[in-house]
């Protein structure tokens, strides 16, 4: 199993199993890319501003009804990237792949913080759209044997326009471990090697 994309694509959607997504997610990804794969400032867009209900206190503020585009810091949660960016984690693969983190995106947050050389290092804004385009639904993913109780299909979205907003960097954390055995950073590395060339 390798992770090289076709020529002919583009962008990629990671989402874990647990999730429920808008009925509008396809042209949310659309429309958010369109505005964030042509600005070098942009890791890509994530769909949730609360990042899982991890971050109310700093979320970007939102009138009621608001269809717009908001800058923020990635810090974990779905996301949508283009293929430039793509190719930036490919480059930072031997950083990537030899930090000590289970949390595969945290490790990508450890890519944008000052610790990584800045060639290597992965842009840290986003663009997140005012409505909450996924829920999480697995408290334990979908195989487990709790499942959250108390969620609905997320509303549809149709902004056009980004607000754009002072950001802070994200906060970088102390590794979790349980990702450095050997066999794991050499299966990590051939999954990631650039077996394409990136667009001229």
């Amino acid at each position: 199993m390798d992770f090289d994309i076709e020529d002919s694509v583009e962008s990629i959607f990671f989402i874990e199993e647990d999730y429920v997504v808008s009925p509008t997610i396809y042209s949310t990804i659309m429309q958010g890319l369109s505005l964030a794969v042509n600005d070098s400032k942009y890791f890509g867009i994530i769909f949730d501003r609360t990042n899982s209900g991890t971050d109310k206190a700093k979320v970007p503020h939102v009138r009621a009804g608001e269809q717009d585009w908001h800058e923020m810091y990635f810090k974990t949660g779905p996301f949508a990237i283009g293929r430039k960016t793509w190719q930036k984690v490919i480059n930072a693969r031997d950083v990537f792949c030899e930090r000590d983190e289970y949390n595969w995106d945290w490790t990508l947050v450890y890519l944008m913080s000052q610790e990584v050389k800045e060639d290597l290092r992965l842009p840290y804004l986003v663009l997140v759209p005012s409505v909450i385009q996924v829920t999480h639904i697995g408290t334990e993913g979908m195989h487990g044997s709790k499942i959250g109780n108390s969620w609905s299909i997320p509303k549809p979205f149709h902004g056009t326009d980004v607000i754009h907003s002072v950001s802070l960097s994200p906060t970088t954390f102390k590794a979790n471990g349980g990702f450095h055995h050997p066999k794991d950073i050499e299966h990590c590395k051939s999954i990631l090697a650039p077996k394409w060339q990136l667009f001229a």
